[in-house]
């Protein structure tokens, strides 16, 4: 009298099944690099408005340097 087969059964075989199969190899991820070219056009623009303030943040920057040692200039000649 055969035995009755029970999903034990078929599980394990299916396990012996998958050891004759070839291993897939992992290949390593690549590290993530951002390439602005590939942005969408929104974040595009949004970065070159960021610039921009940027550069008229740094050139106020400067203006305000510039007006405080012309002030301290002035202020010298007009103290001596």
């Amino acid at each position: 009298m055969t035995r009755p087969i029970h999903l034990l059964d078929i599980a394990n075989r299916m396990l012996d099944l998958l050891d004759h199969l070839p291993r897939a190899r992992i290949q390593p991820r690549r590290p993530y690099v951002h390439r602005p070219e590939h942005d969408p056009p929104h974040v595009r623009a949004a970065r070159a408005a960021a610039e921009e303030a940027r550069a008229n943040a740094a050139l106020s920057a400067a203006d305000a340097k510039r007006a405080r040692r012309n002030a301290a200039r002035l202020k010298a000649r007009s103290s001596a």
